[in-house]
């Protein structure tokens, strides 16, 4: 019975595996469908094997699931029901199927190999994109690979997605061979970003790696000084090498000549925020803001959650997140030894980077997001819970 069941569980764990692979892989491709039956399907197996996982682990993360509870309680104070209702079905799949996988991502080692699964999704849709797009730097044309592909902002943060999934592995690994080669798959991904034009993903990245620095700064030696001023040289290398050698470059573009662009932005935002203050407590529900605009959807989680679910349905969301990174913070005080310290510092500022992006897309939309965001909070659940097991943290 033990042998079966340590087979049985083997093969779950290459399911999802392969799971992450594809769900990387098929993120901006018209074969998303394909995501539907295999999420499914793999849910189904994670249900069977759920009572292998210990209540007090998951259950925090199920909590999330009770935020949709929110969300039905609305449908009946507001005007399109029915297409909330479908849209709340349709997100309340992608969000379970989401949370079942990450729960049984326990420990570093199964991290590891998530992320390298999505990782390898990632380094065929960046080859994709460089090869046929790296011509972009020089017309000033924003390249997305195929008229079958989603919108340049979902393309733009799956590769956000790939380069910061990217990072933390190397920091996982941790070994010159490897760190060599995932550092390259990294430049790859940065140039995808810069022929892509995507400026909110450089904007998240740029939080990710302030997040960092704000937690260095408690262990900052000469060295490390040395290191970030060789690091902001480079950048400002970059940049300025960029500008002279590709002036007509999408980024360089969409941050000089961008005013029609961002008024339109900032004005979807003024019209979201008055929609929510003529509905602040029950919103207007999902999938319904192209009832009030002529936009299909608000381009912030935030205003989003605001408009979908009003002020109790954002209070809740919000305090997830909250409680979520301040546990973070406890995994990183408790940490084992400074290369456990680091991974645990990368986790908290790969979540910071999303949750920035959130100022610009809809994460809580993205499968994509979602499922690395439930990964690394399981995984982080699971440290707490270790740390505080263990005779390090009874002592203190």
């Amino acid at each position: 019975m033990s042998r079966f069941y340590h087979k049985s569980m083997k093969q779950l764990y290459r399911f999802i595996y392969v799971y992450y692979f594809l769900l990387s892989l098929l993120m901006v491709s018209s074969y998303y469908y394909v995501l539907n039956g295999v999420s499914i399907l793999l849910s189904i197996f994670c249900i069977i094997k759920i009572n292998t996982l210990s209540k007090k682990k998951s259950f925090f993360i199920l909590n999330y699931l009770l935020l949709f509870l929110i969300l039905v309680f609305n449908i009946f104070f507001i005007d399109h029901q029915e297409t909330a209702a479908r849209a709340w079905i349709s997100m309340l799949k992608d969000t379970t199927t989401a949370i079942l996988p990450a729960l049984f991502i326990n420990d570093i080692y199964k991290l590891k190999n998530a992320l390298i699964a999505i990782v390898l999704g990632g380094i065929i849709n960046t080859a994709i994109n460089l090869s046929g797009g790296i011509g972009a730097l020089q017309t000033g044309g924003r390249y997305i690979p195929e008229e079958i592909m989603l919108s340049l902002n979902s393309f733009g943060h799956a590769s956000l997605i790939y380069l910061l999934c990217t990072l933390l592995l190397i920091k996982i690994i941790n070994k010159s061979k490897w760190n060599f080669i995932l550092g390259l798959i990294a430049l790859g991904i940065l140039l995808s970003l810069l022929i892509i034009g995507s400026r909110q993903t450089f904007v998240a990245f740029a939080a990710f790696y302030a997040t960092i620095m704000i937690f260095k700064l408690k262990i900052f030696n000469f060295s490390s000084y040395l290191k970030l001023a060789g690091a902001l040289i480079a950048v400002y290398l970059l940049i300025d090498l960029t500008i002279e050698y590709y002036p007509n470059a999408p980024l360089v573009n969409r941050f000089i000549n961008n005013e029609d662009e961002d008024g339109s932005r900032f004005g979807i935002y003024e019209m979201v925020w008055d929609l929510f203050l003529h509905n602040p407590l029950t919103g207007y529900g999902l999938g319904t803001f192209k009832f009030y605009s002529y936009y299909v959807y608000t381009h912030s989680v935030y205003l989003e959650i605001l408009f979908t679910g009003g002020l109790i349905y954002a209070l809740c969301y919000f305090l997830f997140y909250f409680i979520f990174l301040k546990r973070n913070i406890f995994v990183i005080k408790y940490a084992e030894n400074k290369s456990l310290k680091i991974v645990y510092t990368y986790v908290f500022a790969l979540t910071i980077a999303l949750l920035v992006n959130g100022f610009f897309f809809l994460i809580n939309y993205s499968r994509l997001a979602l499922s690395l965001q439930f990964l690394l909070i399981n995984f982080i659940l699971i440290t707490k819970r270790k740390f505080q097991n263990s005779n390090k943290w009874k002592n203190q």
